[in-house]
């Protein structure tokens, strides 16, 4: 299956849900720049953080659905990208208010819907992003807690399997891409459906899903090493 013929993302997350996920990354950007101490004690986190923000303001761009936020997702998505690219602190203020008047529809414009999927991460901070959520999404399988929010945790694995569909990684045959875009799509709905049966509080079925994908990942490793 090509990038082209992926799924519609209303099939991959609600736009609740999606927002949901938006504003707790917006928050949490904002936090880890409240000062220069917390922003040199949390740079990876940063990192994850704007790699999923620019991400996810991209699908809800794109998404089905629609809400408020959604005519703001690309001037927050514009904004992220380039808060994301800071290397100091001093850089912070500015880059950090031109996100959240973004986040309050004010970002100055609607800006453009398409965008380059390749631009709005690389594929090593989607791995760093998918580590991430993976052990997050472990523990909600050995003892849940709050089945809606680890529902979304499983739901943001499953839209970053599907950024992942639209990169190739470095000198691989134009085959070896379209088994690489198909490996990432089944991730993509293998997780999915994890996110379903955790919302629903099926722990079988979500362990079923939840192996099925890492299984994937291990063989897209052995093969791609990315």
């Amino acid at each position: 299956m090509s990038w082209a013929d992926r799924p519609p993302f209303a099939e991959i997350v609600s736009i609740e849900d999606l927002e949901t996920e938006i504003k707790a990354l917006s928050a949490e950007i904002e936090q880890i720049l409240a000062s220069p101490n917390s922003f040199q004690a949390a740079k990876g986190r940063f990192r994850l953080a704007a790699g999923q923000l620019a991400i996810f303001s991209q699908v809800l761009a794109e998404h089905n659905g629609e809400s408020a936020l959604k005519l703001s997702a690309p001037s927050i998505r514009d904004a992220t990208l380039q808060l994301g690219r800071i290397t100091s602190f001093d850089e912070a203020p500015a880059g950090l208010r031109r996100l959240n008047e973004a986040m309050n529809g004010k970002g100055g414009g609607p800006g453009s819907v398409e965008f380059d999927w390749t631009k709005l991460a690389r594929t090593r901070l989607l791995m760093e992003i998918l580590r991430d959520r993976t052990d997050q999404v472990r523990k909600a399988l050995r003892r849940s807690k709050d089945p809606q929010m680890e529902s979304r945790q499983a739901s943001a694995m499953a839209m970053i399997g599907s950024a992942l569909a639209a990169h190739r990684p470095n000198g691989v045959t134009a085959d070896e891409a379209t088994v690489w875009s198909d490996w990432s799509q089944e991730f993509q709905r293998q997780m999915t459906q994890t996110a379903d049966a955790l919302r629903r509080q099926d722990r079988p079925m979500a362990l079923e899903h939840f192996a099925a994908a890492q299984s994937i990942c291990t063989t897209c490793h052995d093969r791609f090493k990315p």
